[in-house]
């Protein structure tokens, strides 16, 4: 079990008054975990279940898009309504997985831990925090949805969008995590265009790290990405200090450009060695902890294991991409991928205890959960969290 943590970042203040958003994250996690691909045979029973909670996923996730919505305390009894609606659904995809892909079968676990988190500590968190956790939810959720549903909910997806009340970096945002990419694309080049829109300063980074996950984890197009950056590079909200930033990834892109594309059906073992190679680039790139010079590595070596995991995967290939997961996650800190190193830390070291492997995942762990809950007072870590870790620590040595 984790703890939510106090400190700045990623991490969670602890005293705030209790919220619903934390439980419709956790849930829509679980249950959009994969693509019909992972469990083609039981799709016809999982289909309608799918579709019953359609509208439920779309209300959270126009709640999450939009800051002021997702704050608005008028809006407690509908998430409430939508959370119970959604709360059966959980154990069913990670059922669902079977043993033919225990790669996938194993982040069926991670997220169900996720779950059991949010649902144990409901009265915690920040707004912020829990509003960022919702929106890495969204993604694997719609997913799922839009790999099992029919024309009908796409289309009621984009008849829903144009009469919701967002802003245009919102409706990017909503339109890339239901899926309708190619429009997600078209928003996101007319919002880093001059005359497209305008971007708060302190936005603009966010907003271009949202493109970038766009564009190179899910489209994986460098070509695209560096029209983004080329925009990006424009923009006069941007600073002197993320225009170098920006400069950085182009020159990234443009290694990567010059590559040779594995093929989908390589091995694990390949897509794996991809990955790994791609995680230590980007560890020499960053300079320091919350750097983010490495982010165009970090986002390829995610879709790497990916595709690995979507094979038949031994336990060590298992247990190493969880690691390589957990250091690309950690160092993203994306808003759209949060919170999630601790859970692949913590799954590599059950997966294969008093390994190797298990113990640099340890390692990484206890150094993150002890930054978590340091302040300008020192550590202050609840007891329960030490005893977790303590434990942790037998099963990985």
């Amino acid at each position: 079990m984790f703890a939510f943590r106090k400190s700045v970042g990623k991490r969670a203040p602890m005293n705030h008054k209790p919220l619903l958003l934390p439980l419709a994250a956790a849930l829509l996690l679980v249950s959009g975990l994969v693509s019909g691909s992972l469990f083609a045979k039981d799709a016809a029973d999982i289909k309608p279940l799918m579709r019953q909670n359609f509208n439920a996923l779309f209300e959270l996730q126009e709640l999450a898009a939009d800051p002021r919505k997702f704050a608005d305390p008028k809006n407690a009894k509908i998430i409430r309504e939508r959370v119970e609606q959604l709360a059966g659904t959980s154990h069913i995809l990670p059922e669902a997985l079977g043993e033919g892909k225990p790669g996938q079968a194993g982040i069926g676990d991670v997220l169900a831990q996720y779950l059991s988190d949010l649902r144990d500590h409901l009265d915690r968190g920040s707004p912020d925090y829990l509003r960022n956790r919702i929106r890495t939810a969204t993604g694997f959720c719609f997913e799922c949805h839009t790999s099992l549903s029919n024309a009908r909910n796409v289309q009621d997806i984009e008849k829903r969008l144009e009469k919701a009340d967002f802003a245009q970096a919102s409706k990017a945002e909503f339109y890339a995590a239901t899926r309708q990419f190619d429009k997600a694309v078209e928003a996101y080049d007319k919002l880093l265009s001059r005359g497209g829109g305008t971007i708060a300063g302190p936005d603009v980074s966010e907003v271009v790290r949202h493109a970038l996950s766009l564009s190179v984890r899910v489209k994986r197009d460098p070509s695209l990405t560096l029209r983004y950056l080329a925009k990006a590079e424009d923009l006069k909200e941007s600073s002197p200090a993320f225009r170098g930033l920006v400069t950085t990834w182009k020159k990234d892109v443009e290694a990567w450009k010059k590559e040779k594309d594995l093929p989908p059906q390589a091995s694990p073992e390949k897509w794996l060695s991809l990955a790994g190679d791609l995680v230590r680039k980007a560890g020499g790139l960053n300079k320091f902890p919350a750097d983010h010079r490495g982010d165009v590595s970090y986002l390829r070596a995610i879709n790497a294991v990916h595709e690995a995991f979507s094979q038949k995967v031994s336990i060590a290939q298992k247990v190493n991409g969880f690691l390589l997961l957990g250091e690309a996650y950690g160092t993203l800190d994306d808003p759209l991928l949060w919170a999630l190193d601790d859970y692949y830390y913590e799954a590599c070291i059950k997966a294969s205890p008093h390994s190797k492997t298990s113990w640099k995942c340890y390692d990484r762990l206890s150094k993150d959960v002890t930054f978590g809950f340091t302040g300008s007072s020192g550590t202050d870590m609840p007891a329960e969290e030490r005893e977790r870790l303590q434990k942790l620590e037998l099963l990985a040595k």
